[in-house]
């Protein structure tokens, strides 16, 4: 976004019917995509507040008259209504929008991925592969259409390392993509245990990328996030021979590097919400292979902006955590993984190390 359009986007976003801003998205042609750019970067973290401005930004460019621009703010808020769960509402806009988008490929490339995330996410799969592609079809080369297909793919089950590779080697450090196939490309190895060692090697090659780059807190809290879930994963996949040792070994790394990345998630200037959510919950099942009380400590300081649908599920962990009853520890795992899937519901890194209750079968 640039630089000059900071402080008219948050006057315009605190105050979105002030007469001035309205003129200025009406006549500067510069600042609609610096807007909608904005938009889609907070509906990318917190969907519930990204809505009414998605919707902020469908009624001015309906005024504005670009095809483009108006199909493009209505893929922005069919992505925060397919992240709210609202599908049916998502796919009529998006529909909608297909009728706008007709001469232009890199607004139907925006719509076919839009669609093929919600196809996904009403586990439509084929379907939503076979829309992947044809959003790279229209975008040749487009790291987001990759990305798209990469997730998907995860999500269905089929390999996403080759997507998820070509998307750090086309794109820049600072970017969203880049940020995301970084967190996914780890968890796409490490459901083979025989790749957790090329996910061991692909850190070095980010930490190199990433060298210097003190304006880049982001993926530099996902790269020790990482690095954290592959030791839970190795820890995890340990052969039964293993020693105790070894196994607490693996796990005490594991919670080294998820707590420096929650530390710092906790400490940004621009919370990310969702990526807060995620993060507690891989440190507290981590803290929890060691001592099941430890899980409360994860959660009971002040987290800000916790996303306020998952405010319950915080709390049912808290409770079964501490609780001294027959079954506390199976219930407060299904609390865990319950929280842990809605943060991959609603579009955060699914965890390496599946959220099962290890003591279920003693």
């Amino acid at each position: 976004m640039a630089r000059q359009f900071k402080k008219r986007i948050r006057l315009f976003e605190e105050r979105p019917s002030y007469g001035l801003g309205v003129r200025q998205f009406l006549r500067d042609p510069s600042f609609p995509p610096a807007w909608l750019d904005h938009v889609e970067d907070v509906i990318s973290f917190d969907p519930a507040r990204g809505l009414p401005l998605a919707r902020t930004a469908v009624r001015l460019t309906r005024r504005i008259g670009s095809s483009c621009l108006r199909a493009r703010a209505i893929a922005g808020y069919a992505a925060a209504q397919r992240a709210l769960g609202r599908f049916v509402a998502a796919e009529r806009v998006l529909q909608f929008a297909f009728t706008l988008a007709s001469d232009c490929e890199d607004c139907l490339a925006l719509l076919y991925r839009q669609l093929a995330y919600l196809r996904s996410a009403q586990q439509s799969y084929p379907e939503a592969l076979h829309l992947a592609d044809m959003g790279i079809s229209a975008a040749r080369n487009d790291p987001r259409a990759l990305l798209c297909r990469g997730i998907i793919s995860y999500y269905s089950g089929r390999s996403a390392v080759e997507d998820l590779h070509r998307v750090i080697e086309i794109s820049s450090p600072g970017t969203r993509f880049y940020q995301s196939a970084l967190h996914l490309l780890p968890a796409a190895l490490g459901r083979d245990p025989e790749r957790l060692g090329e996910a061991e090697e692909l850190l070095p090659r980010v930490e190199e990328q990433l060298k210097g780059a003190r304006d880049l807190p982001i993926p530099r809290v996902k790269l020790e996030w990482l690095k954290g879930s592959i030791y839970a994963a190795k820890a995890n996949h340990l052969p039964d021979s293993a020693s105790w040792w070894e196994r607490r070994t693996l796990w005490r790394r594991s919670v080294r590097h998820l707590d420096i990345a929650f530390g710092r998630l906790l400490r940004m200037t621009r919370p990310l919400p969702l990526e807060i959510a995620a993060c507690a919950a891989d440190l507290a099942a981590a803290e929890a292979r060691g001592d099941r009380y430890k899980v409360a400590n994860v959660f009971t300081p002040a987290i800000p902006l916790w996303p306020e649908d998952l405010v319950k599920l915080r709390e049912t962990v808290i409770h079964w955590a501490t609780a001294r009853v027959p079954g506390a520890t199976a219930q407060m795992w299904a609390a865990l993984k319950a929280l842990r899937d809605a943060t991959v519901e609603r579009g955060c890194a699914p965890p390496l190390v599946p959220y099962l209750d290890p003591t279920a079968a003693l």
